[in-house]
């Protein structure tokens, strides 16, 4: 009797599909950690430049209502000699 639920207990195959996808799933979120880890260092570099870039860049200076008034001039500007010609 105990050979014969042995024989059936080896031979059953459910659950095998479930096994299958966990070691499926432990496959791929460990190669994901490890490209994570390989390539953390080289992404913080990258944002750290682009977020240096675009703070050093004069094209964004946002204007939320504070600060200079109309009449002052923004620092690195020069007076238009000629406000009826500007750009002459």
């Amino acid at each position: 009797m105990k050979l014969r639920f042995l024989h059936k207990f080896i031979t059953d195959d459910s659950g095998a599909v479930t096994v299958d996808w966990v070691v499926l799933t432990a496959a791929l979120v460990s190669l994901g950690l490890a490209v994570f880890m390989a390539i953390d260092d080289q992404v913080l570099v990258a944002a750290s430049s682009i977020s240096d870039g675009a703070t050093a860049s004069s094209a964004f200076e946002p204007d939320f209502g504070g600060g200079a008034d109309a009449g002052e001039l923004i620092e690195g500007e020069e007076d238009d000699p000629d406000p009826e010609n500007p750009g002459s």
